[in-house]
């Protein structure tokens, strides 16, 4: 199954995270075409559409590991990532999840 897995690292500056999280997706399984990944983002807002631009068709996980990390280093974080989860709610299946 595709999959990203992202780590963030404490203290790191969204100008630090951003290219990082652009290069572990490009290099994970996720992408059909990682050349679609772009090397930099203007903010996390233009990542996650980076993100979503790249997910596959069918199933897939994406694991961002340390989120309070992020959240402390750009205070848009927690929005951002809000946005793009509400705009790939018609994709995700929760309703489907065992916890539900």
């Amino acid at each position: 199954m595709p999959y990203l897995f992202y780590t963030a690292t404490k203290g790191a500056s969204s100008t630090e995270a951003i290219p990082t999280f652009l290069a572990e997706l490009r290099d994970s399984p996720l992408p059909a075409n990682p050349d679609l990944v772009p090397a930099s983002a203007g903010g996390w807002p233009d990542a996650f559409r980076s993100l979503a631009s790249v997910l596959p068709d069918g199933p897939s996980i994406i694991v961002l590991d340390e989120v309070p990390w992020l959240a402390e280093q750009d205070a848009i974080f927690d929005g951002a990532l809000q946005t793009a989860w509400g705009a790939a709610a018609p994709l995700n299946r929760l309703s489907e999840s065992p916890w539900n």
